[in-house]
């Protein structure tokens, strides 16, 4: 089975990360290509200023990583986090308004384009599709 590892140490102080699981969480999405995919198939008919609107959608994404419960808590937790933005390869996050109308944005196509997304994402990386055709596949699901 494919690994991925990565070293982290202590640096100077001047940056930190409030929800610090998300900066390797970004370097893993970069190793297996999530984010290029994001930028490569997601079309969002919106202009740029400082962030681009697939920019604001893997804010979005990262954002249900953090557990952030809405939209509005984006401001606290996300954008002062640079070295999460650094990790999904963003300059800083944008403010929560921001991403937010990038949501409005999003027509039926640009789902069908996120599906694409997550279905492509799982056909590279999925285990299943290694696994021996002629042997059983045992899924466990715990439901607690």
């Amino acid at each position: 089975m494919d690994s991925i590892a990565k070293r982290y140490g202590l640096a100077n102080f001047d940056d930190f990360s409030i929800t610090g699981f998300l900066v390797p969480t970004g370097h893993y999405a970069q190793d297996i290509g999530l984010i290029d995919l994001f930028k490569e198939q997601l079309k969002i008919d919106m202009k740029t200023v400082h962030h681009t609107p697939v920019d604001k959608v893997i804010e979005l994404f990262v954002s249900m990583i953090a557990g952030c419960p809405d939209v509005k808590t984006l401001n606290n937790r996300l954008v002062p986090d640079r070295l999460a933005a650094a990790a999904w390869c963003q300059k800083g996050f944008a403010d929560q308004s921001q991403v937010s109308e990038v949501l409005h944005r999003i027509t039926p196509e640009n789902l069908l384009q996120l599906e694409e997304i997550f279905h492509k994402l799982l056909s590279q990386q999925g285990l299943a599709r290694r696994h021996p055709v002629n042997e059983w596949l045992v899924v466990d699901v715990d439901m607690t």
